[in-house]
């Protein structure tokens, strides 16, 4: 039985930070449900394990012929930062993000573009992926000064979604063949019945957690979204206007 080296267990401990993670392509995925998305999308690489933990997908990997080898005591702590650690930690080849600038994010092809605009935290980022996931979202596309997607805490709230989504960073501009756009605003949209799945496509736009959402840009179609709310509360997080937001515009999107 391999057991990790103590020199790489260090090595591997710096994917938490984006830079190395970058440098190398790869990631580390330190839950059951990241684990499982990933042998589901083949980009495990390597996986590591407490002796007595999780034999069931330690004999799964073994029969798909990726490595696993043995932690000693304290190196699950070094490469995972989950308090309570399910016993096994995955090495797995950083997702590809394509760029608009490059042309390799086909947004015209997909029929619901989830939009996030300057989002700061990575929890909510991966909270929001989750929910597009859920709803019939088939890419997400960052802006520039986004949280990181590939972050253990995105990852984790995104439970998995994040490792099979279609993603792209770029900025919303004309010039592009570009789907009609809903952009949540606090004050001052239409209502969630003005959401039409139609039988285009379509994206939904969600602003940075303080600020908003950006002034849009010339020449491009985006109608102002509006949830409802009672006069005593301000306005919802972002994450749980994304979650209405999606299911509404996934449900009108369905009934066609």
């Amino acid at each position: 039985m391999d057991v990790l080296g103590k020199d790489r267990a260090r090595g591997l401990a710096k994917l938490h930070q984006a830079k190395w993670r970058r440098r190398e392509g790869r990631v580390l995925l330190d839950s059951l449900p990241l684990i499982a998305e990933g042998l589901k999308n083949n980009l495990i690489l390597e996986l590591f394990y407490v002796p007595g933990e999780q034999l069931e997908l330690v004999e799964r990997a073994v029969a798909l012929g990726i490595p696993v080898t043995a932690l000693a005591a304290g190196q699950l702590d070094r490469l995972s930062q989950v308090k309570t650690a399910p016993g096994m930690v995955a090495l797995a080849c950083l997702p590809q993000m394509a760029s608009l600038e490059d042309g390799g994010f086909n947004v015209a092809s997909k029929s619901f573009l989830l939009y996030l605009d300057h989002i700061a935290d990575p929890g909510n980022l991966g909270t929001m992926a989750r929910s597009a996931a859920a709803f019939g979202c088939d890419g997400i596309l960052l802006s520039p000064g986004c949280a990181d997607p590939f972050s253990p805490k995105s990852l984790r709230a995104s439970a998995g979604s994040l490792l099979r989504m279609h993603l792209a960073r770029g900025v919303l501009e004309d010039g592009h063949s570009w789907p009609v756009f809903y952009r949540a605003v606090a004050h001052g949209g239409d209502g969630l019945d003005a959401l039409s799945g139609g039988g285009g496509r379509c994206g939904l736009w969600l602003g940075n957690e303080a600020h908003g959402p950006h002034p849009v840009p010339a020449g491009l179609e985006v109608q102002d979204i509006t949830i409802a709310v009672a006069s005593s509360v301000e306005s919802l997080n972002v994450t749980a206007a994304a979650a209405i937001l999606c299911h509404a515009l996934g449900a009108s999107r369905r009934a066609l």
